[in-house]
């Protein structure tokens, strides 16, 4: 059967500290809602809670119309054209985040030979960012939608990590059947999940995410490179 590879991004793709980013990445959209007139810290706190209601989702609607619900719902008609904002701020300074995030050399020349050998590919970022946002990220990875047969976002998901809901979702975007699927990915908690759906996993350490300290002995895990060869050996 033709394998299908699912990959996350941040930490697995394109090198970062994620909290690190993820504390900039506030910072520098609240300020930039603030330039709009939005009261950053509301604003804020409106779109965690937006960000845990797509965690939660199940199912029933995309983690977009999820999001925006429970932002409207908390901030009122104080939120009032947060979208076209937020849409110019991903279209425009979310670029300027880009110096937060390393390079690996040679990602997108691996990634593309696995296309090349018959392999289909999925981004399997979390989909709590527009589209725009994650082919952002990818382009500083160096790939882009191109490389890619298909790209999760908040856009087209009803689901998030670490839901194994979320992996059967994108298997089934494109009639893939999990048991052909690969994920690779960085993080314990949101990653290993993909076993439940029945793919086969592999974590990528250079920036692994294990917060709970879990022991990795069940799981193939190594750096890019030894991923890479893993994927080779499944693509024989």
């Amino acid at each position: 059967m033709r394998k299908t590879i699912l990959l996350d991004l941040d930490g697995t793709l394109l090198p970062m500290d994620l909290s690190y980013f993820t504390g900039r990445y506030f910072a520098a959209l609240g300020a930039f809602m603030a330039r709009r007139g939005y009261a950053a810290e509301p604003l804020l706190r409106a779109v965690g809670t937006g960000l845990r209601a797509m965690v939660k989702n199940n199912g029933a609607a995309t983690n977009e119309a999820v999001f925006w619900h429970a932002f409207h719902g908390e901030l009122g008609a104080a939120g009032e054209g947060a979208e076209a904002a937020f849409a110019d701020y991903y279209g425009g300074e979310f670029e300027r985040l880009r110096t937060l995030c390393g390079f690996r050399e040679g990602t997108g020349e691996t990634v593309r030979a696995w296309r090349a050998r018959g392999a289909r590919l999925v981004l399997a970022s979390n989909p709590v960012f527009p589209r725009t946002a994650q082919l952002a990220r990818l382009r500083w990875a160096g790939m882009d939608a191109a490389d890619f047969d298909f790209i999760s976002s908040y856009e087209n998901a009803s689901f998030s990590k670490p839901n194994p809901a979320y992996f059967t979702e994108l298997a089934g975007k494109i009639g893939a059947a999990p048991a052909d699927c690969l994920m690779l990915g960085n993080d314990v908690a949101e990653d290993i999940p993909a076993r439940r759906a029945g793919m086969d996993v592999f974590l990528v350490t250079e920036w692994l995410l294990n917060r709970d300290g879990a022991p990795l002995d069940a799981y193939p895990h190594g750096d890019f490179a030894a991923a890479s060869a893993w994927v080779h050996a499944a693509l024989q």
